[in-house]
């Protein structure tokens, strides 16, 4: 019998990760598995699960300061849970101790970053006790610097002064009096409540879709979760 040299995977290691040559129009985008890489990095997520299990590792290099942005698309029925952060050095703590997580697509917006060199890595999670996510799976990842605001999209939008505000490959516009930025249009200033912000949103397990109940709320779940109201998340 013979062992598969890890190292010699591309995408699978620090020393021999993929590398995000940006196109013309400053993007990227590749599809890959985590299921034949090996597990090199590991950082505890903002949902305080661990990114312990396989990696996939992209080196970016910028020449320019310019918004990067970043998209996850996991494949959900494969793949429940996966985790994108970028570093400054492989093996090193994410840019703004940033890790995000969730099993439907998702993007990451850094603003402009200095030219440099970056990885960005996708790393497949378990939450601290162990349980609830398999450990690998396929998923398409995307890179964006482009200047969102190029374009000037804010220009004769609805209720909005026509300022545009780049976040990455995202923006918003300014409002007039009495109007916020939401859902790509400026809307009619709601005062918070039990279902703004739309805690449910962040759960990996829920539809998203929020229900208020008296000054506290619970989420709908996605199938084989259930609603736990103690820590407010499904379960």
């Amino acid at each position: 019998d013979t062992c598969e040299d890890q190292s010699a995977i591309q995408g699978n290691t620090c020393a021999n990760p993929y590398e995000a040559i940006l196109d013309i129009d400053g993007n990227y985008s590749h599809s890959s598995t985590t299921s034949n890489k090996t597990n090199e990095l590991e950082v505890r997520t903002n949902y305080s699960f661990f990114s312990n299990w396989k990696d996939s590792v992209y080196e970016l290099v910028l020449t320019e300061s310019v918004p990067v942005s970043i998209t996850l698309d996991p494949d959900q029925y494969e793949m429940p849970q996966l985790c994108v952060f970028m570093t400054n050095v492989c093996g090193g703590e994410p840019i703004n101790s940033n890790v995000e997580c969730s099993n439907r697509d998702f993007s990451v917006n850094y603003g402009y970053m200095p030219s440099g060199t970056y990885y960005i890595v996708v790393d497949s999670a378990t939450n601290f006790q162990g349980w609830g996510y398999l450990i690998e799976g396929e998923y398409t990842l995307s890179v964006s610097t482009a200047d969102p605001c190029e374009s000037d999209p804010c220009a004769g939008v609805p209720d909005s002064n026509g300022i545009c505000y780049p976040s990455g490959s995202n923006y918003s516009c300014g409002c007039d009096e009495g109007f916020v930025w939401s859902g790509g249009a400026c809307v009619e200033y709601t005062p918070p409540g039990p279902c703004n912000p739309n805690e449910c949103e962040k759960d990996p397990n829920s539809t998203g879709v929020c229900y208020p109940e008296g000054g506290s709320y619970s989420c709908e779940c996605q199938e084989g979760y259930m609603w736990n109201p103690g820590p407010k998340r499904c379960s």
